[in-house]
């Protein structure tokens, strides 16, 4: 798709049939599994037009098929599950040949159309106004549907439509306690704000310390001191957008949702790369706060420099984060001053 969704658009895709919702993610999970094996594939044949080739291909297709109820947006749901199950027992040589069809030549076919379309798609399952969004698109109103579905409370009455917050949170901070960009400060985050100002914000490569303060004394104190001193590297007074953010979580009063860090027991720093927050890169401590609250097992300079520099999306956060490693005191990357 060319344009961006109208709202009417995006009101059909948050209200689309459990058999449409299955029938597009599967249109994803093919688009970012199949096609690129059969690019490996294709890429490894000496010669494109050797018979054996197209075995090859159909086997390819045929175990991705296979595989497609797999995806996380199907399997995790009951419903999308059994959906997708039923879609395979009616449907699955129909979409062997389609995605063959479609693996074999270089135009760039809207499946979801082909596939998901009333009236005109293979299986008849979704709004023609939203059979037209080609993958990207879909990929992004996906995203946004998670992020709603996670800031949404949840109902403890439903006969007096009480709510509350889906995970448990502190207040969160108001506007001006929040860092600007180029601040050389640490925010505070709170389990409320975490999808708004981590997740969404695709753009920023945000490093998260998930801290027990009460739990592990010294370890907090040590890990906050050597974040703090990160945080000040990344000052520049000039610049106007959020490339780099460093915020901490207190995680003895703060939950935040799956999968980006619900899996966290105890002292924990996090990046969430810039336009790849589905991959965090997790930076292990020196050692077990649990076996003792040592504060030498809080990481150092060098250790936060170096993720940051190696795996931030933004080139303007691994350049600062480079220039910071050389600028630095050799004692201070080793992890003096933690104390």
């Amino acid at each position: 798709a060319d344009t961006e969704p109208t709202d009417i658009e995006r009101e059909l895709f948050h209200t689309r049939t459990t058999s449409c919702a299955v029938c597009q993610r599967a249109v994803l999970y093919l688009d970012e599994h199949l096609l690129v094996r059969i690019l490996d594939e294709r890429a490894r044949s000496i010669s494109p037009n050797d018979p054996a080739n197209y075995g090859r291909l159909e086997t390819i297709v045929e175990d991705e098929i296979g595989k497609v109820c797999s995806a996380s947006g199907i399997q995790l749901d009951k419903k999308a599950r059994n959906a997708c199950d039923d879609m395979l027992a009616r449907f699955e040589s129909q979409l062997v040949k389609a995605w063959y069809e479609r693996s074999v030549q270089d135009d760039d076919w809207n499946m979801n159309w082909r596939i998901c379309a009333k009236k005109h798609g293979m299986l008849k399952v979704c709004p023609l106004e939203i059979s037209r969004f080609d993958v990207p698109t879909l990929d992004h109103l996906e995203q946004e549907l998670k992020i709603e579905e996670l800031r949404a409370p949840i109902k403890v009455n439903k006969e007096h439509g009480r709510t509350q917050p889906r995970y448990q949170s502190q207040p969160t901070p108001g506007r001006a306690e929040i860092a600007r960009a180029g601040s050389g400060k640490m925010n505070v985050l709170t389990g409320r704000d975490f999808v708004h100002r981590v997740i969404a914000e695709e753009n920023t490569d945000h490093l998260v310390y998930f801290g027990y303060p009460n739990h592990y004394p010294r370890v907090h104190k040590a890990t906050m001191r050597v974040l703090t001193r990160v945080a000040s590297a990344f000052k520049d007074p000039g610049v106007k957008k959020h490339h780099v953010a460093m915020s901490a979580l207190d995680a003895e009063h703060n939950e935040v949702p799956h999968p980006y860090g619900s899996h966290v027991k105890g002292p924990t720093v996090i990046l969430y790369p810039a336009d790849g927050k589905h991959a965090p890169r997790l930076l292990p401590l020196r050692g077990d706060p649990k076996v003792n609250d040592d504060p030498e097992f809080a990481p150092t300079l060098a250790d936060v420099l170096a993720l940051f520099h190696r795996r931030a999306g933004n080139e303007y956060t691994r350049d600062m984060a480079g220039k910071a490693f050389v600028d630095a005191d050799q004692g201070e990357l080793e992890g003096e001053g933690r104390e």
